[in-house]
């Protein structure tokens, strides 16, 4: 491993600290910007080949303006590569022991980068809002410099226009009542001779704009999603099942809240195998209790997976070791635990390092995923 050097942030261009993990094939920065990220060597390469190419500086500064929602969201550093599926990254990868983050495609996250005005504001209002630096409803948020406008979901092919840009952004925001400008009285249009902002921009969310987070936390709240869940009905798991349940809840954010579901404690006048096939169907994912073997769980844990949803294998470390898991399945990483909160830990962090709240929010928005 090598030691930290300062150099310009490969996503948005502010000074950070890098360095290359040789052990990881990848390179690992701390960004005050962009907070922490690993960038997989490969790709590494080729942006820094590109780097002059404009649209994918564009790219990267749309991918920097997620990966810093992704921090101001309590969500793990991202393990940037070129894949399509989204894994955890431990420290210790036998044991499954300190998540240090999440593998995940560029192009899935450059994908949940805002598609219009509406979604823009909206995104801008709940990122500030929720941001580590922000005291009370009122305190001020600066922005210092240009790289910190990539917060603002701004782009440009260099930093004039990249601040022409946020200008344009802030600006269609005030007219609309959501955020009060602070300082400077006007603001800026050109940069200093250093290319550099002459004084901070400093904004507020206005009430307006605090009335609005509240409605789109009331709107969000009629499009629960739901994990359902695939467990032996014995009750001696029931206190195993709330463990379940607490991970589901804390594991994701308000505006995109999960409910779990289990069967048994579901109302309904259907046949219970018809019931469960279209809750799976309704569900955005799937956690299979394996404890005991029971042959249900494995059923619907198959056809959970044969439907395209993600499955989330879990077993009681007793029963792993002396009624292990059915052969097909022994190749899938299993969370183990020792006691109700042994589970509640382990899966809420399995399930914010493997879940993608871009999925979730895209199927809540579009109804695909009704509550049960």
């Amino acid at each position: 491993m090598s030691t930290f050097e300062k150099v310009a942030c490969i996503l948005c261009g502010y000074e950070a600290k890098h360095r290359t993990v040789f052990e990881r094939d990848a390179h690992y920065y701390k960004c005050p910007c962009c907070g922490k990220f690993w960038v997989d060597s490969t790709l590494y390469d080729e942006w820094i080949n590109d780097n002059k190419k404009e649209y994918e500086l564009i790219r990267r500064q749309q991918l920097a303006s997620v990966v810093i929602e992704r921090k101001f969201q309590g969500y793990p550093p991202p393990f940037l590569a070129d894949t399509d599926e989204e894994y955890p990254i431990y420290r210790d990868e036998k044991n499954k022991e300190e998540l240090l983050g999440v593998c995940i495609g560029v192009d899935q996250l450059i994908a949940s980068y805002p598609k219009n005005g509406i979604e823009l504001f909206d995104r801008i209002l709940t990122n500030i809002s929720t941001a580590p630096w922000i005291g009370n409803p009122m305190t001020p948020i600066g922005f210092p410099d240009t790289s910190s406008l990539l917060a603002l979901f701004a782009t440009g092919s260099d930093r004039k226009t990249l601040l022409q840009n946020a200008v344009a952004i802030l600006s269609e925001m005030k007219n609309l009542n959501y955020i009060n400008i602070v300082s400077p009285k006007e603001l800026p249009k050109v940069l200093d001779a250093n290319d550099k902002i002459n004084e901070e921009i400093q904004i507020c969310i206005s009430t307006a704009g605090w009335k609005r987070l509240q409605e789109l936390k009331e709107a969000t709240q009629g499009n629960i999603c739901q994990a359902f869940v695939a467990m032996w009905f014995d009750p001696s798991r029931n206190s195993y099942y709330e463990g379940i349940k607490e991970a589901v809840e804390n594991a994701h954010l308000p505006e995109y809240a999960v409910k779990c579901v289990r069967i048994d404690h579901t109302q309904h006048n259907e046949k219970i195998c018809g019931k469960i096939i279209s809750s799976i169907r309704q569900s955005c994912y799937i956690i299979a209790d394996v404890t005991g073997n029971n042959g249900g769980v494995y059923y619907e844990a198959g056809y959970a997976q044969g439907i395209g949803k993600p499955v989330i294998w879990v077993m009681d470390n007793s029963y792993f070791i002396d009624k292990p898991m059915h052969f097909d399945v022994r190749q899938y990483n299993t969370v183990l635990y020792n006691s109700p909160e042994d589970l509640r830990k382990n899966l809420e962090t399995r399930i914010q390092a493997t879940i993608s709240y871009n999925s979730i929010a895209a199927a809540s928005k579009q109804g695909q995923i009704p509550l049960a």
